[in-house]
């Protein structure tokens, strides 16, 4: 979440930052099921992201907009 006051508005970058984290976090749960469904094991949400985080992050689009 964003965090300014309430007569604030956000920036364009801090919208993007915000959606960018937004499908992080979704594609890390869906790694999450990843797991799951192809070896029985659910990693717990820290372990997930950093394992996406190690194997994907790179190839995660710089130049993501919402």
């Amino acid at each position: 979440m964003i965090d300014m006051n309430a007569d604030e508005q956000p920036t364009s970058e801090q919208v993007t930052f915000s959606h960018r984290m937004a499908a992080q976090v979704h594609l890390i749960e869906q790694y999450r099921l990843q797991q799951f469904f192809a070896t029985g094991r659910m990693p717990g949400r820290d372990e997930a992201a950093a394992e996406w985080i190690a194997r994907f992050a790179a190839d995660f689009p710089q130049s993501f907009n919402s």
